[in-house]
């Protein structure tokens, strides 16, 4: 089991080095907003939110449509939850797309129905496992700074699963890397880079940048040598 302490508002990412998922391991976690308060899936709400456009609900519904669907699963389907949703997709550049079914979104727009979707039942903490694995990089580079601007302006934590370095360190507040199997957090780097108006874009621009990825790379490698050793 994981523990971790986080504030509202942050974005954590665990990295890891091998292949798998954490699924077993996230639905098990204590998250405490503060130190009197302590987060668990029982008695708060928590949602997935899958970036791959394969769990988008059906590749022949709208838009408008498809960002209802866990409101439906939840029989919240009320006039305000509906009123808020609408705002998400004016207030997020969707609202003139609403008619549209996936094949004629980009990219882009429909990892965004994805997370108005999730944030249409408001969850206090978002889990991504994934999330932009299955685009191009360019696209992925675009999502990830849409997907960092909603949940700031939301006020949304985040919990984020990637094999990606650079990836977590430009979203992250605080970075946990897991060994290989059986997964053990190795290290949690605390990613500060002192800068207004943080973006991922921006911060790959900054010099602490790659001095964050150096740290983190030299250290998996030496743990995957230490593994190797420990398999011979």
């Amino acid at each position: 089991i994981l523990y971790g302490q986080v504030t509202e508002e942050n974005y954590i990412s665990i990295f890891f080095s091998f292949i798998g998922i954490l699924l077993p391991i996230l639905a098990l976690l204590d998250l405490a907003l503060d130190k009197s308060r302590t987060m668990r899936p029982k008695d708060k709400k928590t949602d997935w939110y899958y970036g791959n456009e394969k769990y988008d609900r059906k590749m022949d519904e709208r838009a408008d449509k498809n960002v209802l669907f866990g409101l439906e699963i939840q029989k919240s389907l009320t006039k305000e939850n509906k009123e808020y949703v609408i705002e998400l997709l004016k207030k997020y550049g969707l609202y003139e797309f609403r008619n549209k079914y996936p094949n004629q979104l980009s990219g882009g727009m429909r990892q965004r129905v994805a997370l108005i979707r999730t944030l249409a039942i408001r969850p206090n903490i978002l889990l991504l496992d994934e999330a932009f694995s299955a685009l191009d990089y360019q696209t992925r580079l675009m999502v990830t700074e849409d997907i960092y601007k909603i949940l700031k302006n939301e006020g949304i934590t985040a919990l984020m699963v990637t094999h990606d370095i650079s990836e977590a360190i430009s979203m992250s507040d605080r970075v946990v890397v897991l060994s290989q199997r059986p997964a053990t957090v190795k290290n949690i780097y605390t990613i500060d880079f002192e800068m207004d108006n943080r973006t991922p874009l921006n911060c790959r621009e900054s010099p602490k940048f790659s001095k964050y990825f150096n740290l983190m790379w030299k250290e998996l490698e030496e743990y995957d040598k230490e593994a190797e050793k420990t398999n011979q």
